[in-house]
């Protein structure tokens, strides 16, 4: 029968150590033990994991990170670059960088393959203050984008910016 467990977790008396197929983590915890180990694994299991889930999510993200200054340049001296906002109507009409395209977070997965066609075009998305704009990052290329950078924040836009539509 197949081994159906996710991680194999063992104690000894001065190491705790996960394993999951080559994936191997040995945490010393020194004389701690018995009774108390017993009653606080599950949460340190946990917390190793939501640790090195972070750890990674953060390194995938800078992957897709670009300054402001860059991202001027690139619109400055590139033609065709698509410059993304994916905040609401309303925050849009508040204040924009010029020449973006408003698509909003909420609409975006159902709206990028009728406004966007061309997968290998360079997007550049930014939001508010990044969030959006890194969840954006990740639905584009899920969807199959291969050129799409997170500008961040409009709040941490130092250029030029306009209001209305």
């Amino acid at each position: 029968m197949p081994d159906r467990h996710f991680f194999s977790i063992t104690t000894q008396a001065e190491s705790l150590t996960i394993k999951k197929q080559s994936f191997i983590l040995s945490i010393p915890i020194g004389g701690i033990g018995g009774e108390w180990m017993e009653q606080y694994l599950g949460l340190i299991v946990l917390v190793v994991l939501m640790g090195a889930w972070m750890l990674v999510r953060s390194h995938r993200d800078k992957k897709f990170k670009i300054s402001p200054d860059e991202a001027k340049r690139l619109l400055d001296t590139t033609k065709g670059i698509i410059l993304l906002d994916v905040r609401s109507e309303e925050e849009y009409r508040e204040r924009h960088i010029p020449k973006s395209l408003l698509m909003p977070l909420n609409s975006l997965k159902a709206q990028a393959p009728k406004r966007l066609p061309d997968k290998n075009k360079e997007i550049l998305v930014y939001c508010r203050s990044g969030n959006r704009s890194a969840a954006a990052v990740r639905i584009l290329s899920k969807l199959g984008y291969v050129k799409v950078k997170n500008i961040g924040g409009i709040i941490h836009w130092p250029f030029a910016t306009v209001s209305g539509k």
